[in-house]
């Protein structure tokens, strides 16, 4: 909660993370003059069932968009290792781990100590899984290259290696002769079962 103070009147509203775009519910104001314990119930009865039935999503809310951070400030580090001279544009130095545009400069006119083939930029999704990239004045032979990652159909590469021809299979043995019997309870003194059936024989 914080309170905004005038001449007559205090307006009082909760506070929730600025990652948080869903519905507020609406400030309210109390009278100065009023004291301070039925101000108080006032408050109370006005404001914090709207402010409780909000701040749950909002939390949530909070929560996910730090995650989609940490998620930009990762790909950011491997951005950094995959191409040093990566720059971070007009991007406020506090914001720049979790940014979501890098740019690079790159070409024969670059004025880059360490230019890259060609310049361009990436912007990241919220959570840093997805990129969208964008090259210029990219050499034909190096385009080719990097559109044939695209591939779905690409060929892993590989080594043919013989391999030792193991021996020949064993033929399996003929099948033993199934003699269709008849479990029953027997008699004291009889064989049981199958053994009764092979003892009458066929």
């Amino acid at each position: 909660m914080y309170q905004r103070n005038s001449h007559e009147r205090l307006t009082v509203e909760g506070i929730f993370p600025s990652a948080y775009y869903g519905d507020r519910p609406p400030a309210i104001t109390v009278g100065l003059h009023r004291p301070p314990g039925p101000m108080a119930k006032d408050i109370i009865r006005r404001v914090l069932p709207g402010y409780l039935a909000k701040i749950g999503a909002a939390l949530d809310a909070a929560r996910e968009a730090e995650r989609d951070r940490q998620g930009r400030i990762a790909t950011n580090r491997r951005l950094a290792r995959v191409l040093p001279n990566i720059s971070i544009g007009p991007t406020p130095v506090h914001e720049a781990t979790d940014r979501k545009v890098s740019y690079w400069s790159g070409g024969v006119d670059s004025l880059s100590p360490c230019p890259a083939i060609a310049p361009g930029q990436v912007k990241l999704s919220n959570d840093g899984q997805v990129m969208e990239i964008k090259l210029t004045d990219v050499p034909a032979e190096l385009g080719l290259q990097i559109l044939s990652l695209l591939d779905p159909r690409r060929v892993m590469e590989g080594r043919i290696a013989p391999r030792v021809a193991g021996r020949e299979p064993v033929e399996l043995p003929a099948a033993t002769q199934v003699i269709t019997g008849e479990v029953v309870k027997a008699r004291t003194g009889e064989p049981l079962g199958l053994d009764r059936a092979l003892a009458s024989g066929p």
